[in-house]
């Protein structure tokens, strides 16, 4: 990322798959991001034998009372063993996660 321009650095972010990644912009680090007023359906996928996708905006709100806003997919841990709880590594290919 040294010496990339700011619209790069967030295009790479955004594309990660599992939302893992994140940015905050100097001077907008305050700002609360606009929720949308509008009636709307989130979707969720449960992969099978794999994560759980956030597939929209969300808020990440942890047991210490910090938060996160991840922007677009998001990919939570659902076998237990990611390194990077509460967010998908792809551990459950590792250990051979198989749901119920």
């Amino acid at each position: 990322m040294e010496g990339a321009n700011t619209q790069a650095i967030i295009d790479q972010v955004k594309k990660c798959p599992s939302g893992a990644l994140s940015f905050v912009m100097n001077e907008e680090a305050d700002t609360i991001i606009e929720q949308s007023t509008s009636a709307s359906i989130t979707n969720i996928e449960i992969l099978p034998n794999g994560p759980i996708l956030i597939k929209t905006n969300c808020q990440i709100s942890f047991a210490n009372g910090d938060s996160t806003v991840k922007e677009g997919v998001t990919a939570l841990c659902r076998c237990g063993a990611s390194q990077n709880k509460p967010y998908c590594d792809s551990s459950h290919s590792r250990i051979g996660f198989a749901a119920d």
